[in-house]
């Protein structure tokens, strides 16, 4: 098994350069041109949890400063999941936690209102995973976003690094 820790700094660096650009290539690829389903969910719903839907399907909703919402993620063990949002108008801090509220992944890119948020995971056992989305600012003013998970399948080698990249970011931004 491939062990991203390994790596001298100056391999981890062009490891993660080239998953990037292996990533953007992938979506490319991916890319079918059909749009996706919208489900579209009351936009002053509360802090319940409602389940993601199925792949390429979509939830639109509206969050303002200070709120969040809750989303259910089932995964089998060695299953992959790349859950996409994007920001419509409200910047936007994506999480991935597990059963006990442990935060697994954060993200929030440098993109201001608009633009993604992507966070990848594949448990090694069966989990039940809690995405949430909350407003970056107390004070931001109403906004949209859109969530989806993009890719669900059985995990991959590469799945690996393209997690291990996604911790690095994310350690390298705290």
């Amino acid at each position: 098994m491939f062990n991203y820790y390994r790596l001298s700094p100056s391999k981890r660096i062009l490891t993660i350069a080239l998953l990037c650009a292996g990533l953007s290539a992938i979506r490319f690829a991916a890319a079918d041109g059909r749009p996706g389903q919208a489900q579209k969910a009351s936009p002053t719903a509360g802090p319940r949890t409602e389940r993601l839907p199925g792949v390429g399907r979509k939830i639109v909703r509206e969050l303002a400063g200070g709120q969040k919402h809750s989303y259910q993620l089932k995964l089998a063990a060695g299953q992959f999941a790349r859950i996409a949002v994007e920001q419509l108008g409200i910047d936007v801090i994506l999480r991935v936690m597990d059963e006990q509220g442990a935060i697994l992944i954060e993200t929030d890119r440098i993109n201001g209102n608009y633009g993604p948020e992507e966070a990848l995971w594949a448990p090694n056992a069966a989990a039940t995973l809690t995405v949430e989305v909350a407003a970056l600012n107390e004070q931001t003013p109403p906004g949209r976003y859109q969530i989806r998970v993009a890719e669900r399948r059985s995990a991959v080698r590469l799945d690996a690094l393209r997690m291990a990249a996604q911790r690095e970011t994310q350690v390298g931004r705290q």
